[in-house]
């Protein structure tokens, strides 16, 4: 009899059935509080009894005897594991007669067992030791190292355990990025021996994209390990490798004047070996948060960290504009971008201070015309007027009314003309010319007594 506990015992050995002679085996179990005669195996024609039981828990025993058929009697063993009993194999040597009469389970998947026997030639008998080692299966559970980021190493930890002194091996697989179902070739594998149940260790690797991977680890088996493994996916077998955080910063250029250029230059930083580009827009006067269409744009190519200067825009009309800078990522760096009103990225686009150059007409008798042509230049698409004053004899300050005065319409930078007046008297005439400016433009001018400006009528 072998109990593993006050409830639960198991007691074996043999019976006549109907008052023949033959013998079959007998097993009885009890639960705490009766027994109760579970079936078995009788493999024999004639006799099948049992001498001896053992039991590692209780759904693991072993018990022991002999069989006896038209031949030899023969040993016997059978296994109980947990509902039913089997036989199981029992070597015997030839001509003799064998029987086992005790057996000591010494785990799930260990027994032994020791018994006699007898030569039919000699009649001497010999001790028998037999050893039944069931094929273990361990478990094999696989922890994978906490989330990296992008440059970090990852490893994985895989647990033997249940086995019979396991030996073999555990290869350790690691799939991705994103390789649900670890269908493609791992990016990474490597195989460390196994002595005995314990934690094995993958090594370290350096994945070359941040992703999702996971890791998968196989126990090799050996003789008296089944193989065991940690299927795609199992619970602690993910590992995250996360993107690097990119920054972008950006500044723009300084103050310009109505025509002339701007830039953008953003610098990247931080990533690792990041691509693709970086797109820069600008947007116009009054569009404060950059909603609305922008007035340019401009794409580079980006290869690595560093500074990247946007293509140069022409502005042509006055008032504040805004940069803004973007960095989508890539497999191995995260987007990054300066958003609208961002410091560094206003830039002002001030007036353009265009020059007025006039000369008037030269000198002519009484009763001749006279006229003023103002040259207008480095205005910035000009609209507007200018305003032509002559000014009498004697008003050296051009502070009285003028004797003549025209205004003239302008739409670009050129020369233009007066128009003709006749004085009514002899004397120096002083012509005055005035653009009154834009949106986009100063005012200009020729101021009273300026060179060129003065005529003599004889």
């Amino acid at each position: 009899m072998s109990c593993v506990s006050a409830n639960a015992c198991t007691a074996v050995g043999a019976e006549n059935t109907s008052g023949s002679l033959v013998l079959v085996t007998v097993v009885e179990r009890w639960d705490g509080t009766s027994w109760s005669i579970e079936p078995s195996q009788n493999p024999g024609t004639a006799q099948d009894a049992f001498y001896g039981v053992s039991c590692a828990n209780v759904g693991a025993c072993g018990a022991v005897g002999y069989q006896l058929g038209s031949g030899d009697q023969e040993p016997l063993a059978e296994g109980w594991d947990g509902s039913a009993w089997s036989l199981q194999s029992t070597p015997a040597p030839a001509n003799s007669r064998t029987s086992l009469a005790s057996v000591s389970c010494l785990a799930v998947s260990w027994r032994q067992a020791i018994g006699v026997t007898q030569s039919d030639a000699s009649g001497a008998q010999t001790p028998l030791a037999e050893v039944y080692a069931a094929a273990a299966t361990p478990s094999d559970s696989t922890l994978a190292s906490g989330g990296v980021p992008l440059g970090g190493q990852v490893s994985a930890t895989a647990t033997v355990s249940g086995g019979q002194s396991p030996s073999g091996t555990v290869t350790f697989r690691l799939y991705g990025p994103n390789d649900a179902s670890c269908s493609t070739v791992p990016v990474f594998t490597s195989t460390v021996p196994v002595s005995g149940d314990g934690s094995y260790g993958s090594g370290g690797f350096t994945p070359a994209t941040g992703e999702t991977y996971r890791w998968t680890a196989t126990y090799s088996g050996d003789q008296s390990n089944n193989p065991a493994s940690s299927g795609c996916g199992a619970k602690g077998g993910t590992v995250i490798v996360s993107r690097l955080g990119t920054t972008l910063g950006t500044t723009a250029s300084g103050t310009i004047a109505a025509g002339g250029q701007v830039s953008d230059t953003a610098s990247l930083s931080g990533g690792l070996s990041p691509s693709r580009w970086i797109r820069f827009r600008l947007y116009g006067p009054g569009d404060t948060t950059c909603s609305a269409a922008q007035v340019f744009t401009s794409r580079v190519p980006v290869s690595g960290d560093g500074s990247y200067p946007s293509a140069p825009a022409t502005l042509t009309m006055a008032g504040t504009y805004r940069w803004t800078a973007e960095y989508p990522g890539d497999l191995n760096n995260n987007a990054a971008s300066e958003g609208c009103g961002a410091t560094g990225e206003i830039v002002t686009v001030t007036k353009a201070t265009p020059a007025l150059d006039s000369t008037a007409s030269g000198s002519v008798p009484l009763g001749r015309h006279v006229y003023d042509v103002a040259a207008l230049s480095g205005a910035e698409k000009p609209t507007g007027t200018i305003t032509f004053n002559l000014y009498a004899p004697g008003d050296s300050t051009c502070t009285h009314p003028p004797v003549f005065t025209t205004t003239v319409t302008i739409n670009r930078n050129a020369s233009y003309s007066s128009g003709p007046f006749k004085p009514a008297k002899a004397g120096t005439y002083r012509f005055t010319a005035a653009y009154s400016g834009d949106p986009n433009n100063n005012p200009a001018s020729e101021a009273c007594g300026a060179t060129g400006e003065q005529v003599t009528i004889t």
